[in-house]
């Protein structure tokens, strides 16, 4: 009996492996439509180009821990200003001096303490500065910018920059509006934004601008980028999430708004859109599926005898000492 079931196994094998390479072409014909697809998303895009992928070089960490925060029980998550002057708070004679932008009362600034809360004794430099702001052409004060200082040295030189117009560059990450104390020269309100700058993105510095370029966001949940002239104020102490922190106060008149490019709503793909995209993909599955077939029928052929030898298969079944064409042997 012959048995030819080596032979059905290898012809099984040989589909089996054909219908895995065809099922294995359909999986990466779908993943390449799919993929497609995302990259077409409006949505995906807006979120690479808005994303964290920031090529820009971090600066060293600064520890901007504070152990314990002047007035305690006035501490608040932030202040937004400033309480009313007290009497006796004006001085006269309190010019700008040669290093000051022009109305700037360097007297005022002698009662600014850093590394604590607003006090009421700042009120009269706050306000000059937030009226020398209002006062001036945003141009003015651009063209006055002599001093770009980094964040720490921002932070550990205080003395040396307060009342003084600085530049500062980042990401606004918070933006709210809120309505002045009561004052004698017209502040009605202002914004206080958070900006983590670019050469020290983990620690943030207090913003407060008195407008915001048209058409700029607002709320706890934005990320823009600005460039700011401000005047530095104070390292102002803030009651953190985790405990008291001290963070740079600069005043701005306005910020330049490096705002991103919008990307146009996607229209939802037409229903011919649907059909060129879905005949497309099967045209090129049916391709490739047929490629495979061919290839597969040339590199593994049907191998067949053309004549088989039973002469072998004789001497097994024939008894020993009979003539092979079945005559008995008589001695």
């Amino acid at each position: 009996m012959l048995d030819f079931r080596s032979s059905s196994a290898a012809a099984a094998e040989a589909a089996r492996q054909r219908t895995r390479t065809v099922l294995m072409l359909l999986l990466c014909c779908g993943v390449v439509i799919i993929a497609a697809q995302l990259l077409r998303s409006t949505a995906l895009l807006q979120w690479m180009e808005a994303g964290g992928w920031d090529d820009r070089p971090a600066g060293m960490s600064i520890d901007n821990r504070l152990d314990a925060i002047e007035n305690k029980e006035d501490a608040l998550p932030i202040v937004v200003a400033p309480g009313a002057k007290r009497a006796g708070d004006e001085q006269e004679g309190a010019e700008a001096g040669d290093d000051y932008f022009p109305g700037v009362k360097p007297a005022y600034l002698e009662q600014v303490r850093d590394d604590t809360i607003f006090r009421s004794e700042e009120s009269s430099a706050w306000f000059n500065l937030l009226s020398v702001l209002r006062n001036s052409s945003q141009k003015e004060l651009d063209a006055a910018v002599v001093l770009r200082p980094t964040y720490a040295q921002l932070f550990r030189q205080a003395d040396q920059y307060r009342g003084k117009l600085v530049q500062v560059k980042g990401v606004m990450r918070r933006a709210h509006y809120v309505k002045a104390p009561a004052n004698d020269v017209g502040i009605e309100g202002y914004y206080v934004t958070w900006l983590f700058p670019y050469d020290n993105p983990h620690s943030p510095m207090v913003l407060y601008v008195l407008e915001l370029p048209q058409g700029f966001p607002t709320g706890m949940t934005i990320a823009e980028e600005v460039e700011a002239a401000g005047f530095f104020f104070k390292r102002l102490a803030y009651a953190a999430q985790d405990r008291a922190r001290t963070a740079p106060a600069v005043l701005a008149r306005s910020v330049v708004w490096h705002e991103r490019p919008v990307l146009a709503s996607a229209e939802p793909p037409s229903a011919a859109t649907w059909l060129l995209v879905v005949g497309g993909a099967l045209a090129v599955s049916v391709g490739f599926v047929a490629i495979v077939v061919l290839r597969t029928r040339r590199t593994a052929p049907t191998v067949v005898a053309d004549k088989v030898d039973f002469s072998a298969l004789e001497k097994l079944v024939q008894p020993s000492g009979t003539p092979s064409d079945g005559k008995t042997d008589k001695r």
